[in-house]
């Protein structure tokens, strides 16, 4: 993006979803070393991260492990793509799964 071009009513827009996911193309390779292997920035990162990260983070897990043991074969519904919202932090909005 080093030689981009924009019109003067150009807009530029941050999209936070694509955070730490694009190091590959920074020029210098060791810019992102020192940072967590996270690849989200959900909880917030640096002084801003969620004081409650730890906690829904273990919720999220127990939830999908409880999910499991009570549900061992269930997909995605046929024709039913799963739907996203984009923002300050992208979101899952509708999954419909079919389940035995």
């Amino acid at each position: 993006m080093r030689h981009l071009v924009l019109a003067r009513a150009g807009r530029v827009v941050d999209l936070d979803i694509f955070a730490l996911r694009l190091a590959r193309h920074l020029e210098d390779q060791n810019l992102l070393r020192n940072r967590s292997p996270v690849r989200h920035t959900a909880m917030g990162v640096g002084p801003h991260r969620c004081v409650g990260a730890g906690l829904a983070r273990l919720e999220a897990i127990l939830f999908i492990e409880e999910w499991l043991k009570g549900m061992r074969s269930f997909r995605v519904k046929p024709g039913s793509p799963p739907r996203y919202r984009a923002g300050n932090v992208g979101a899952l909005t509708e999954l419909r799964l079919e389940w035995n």
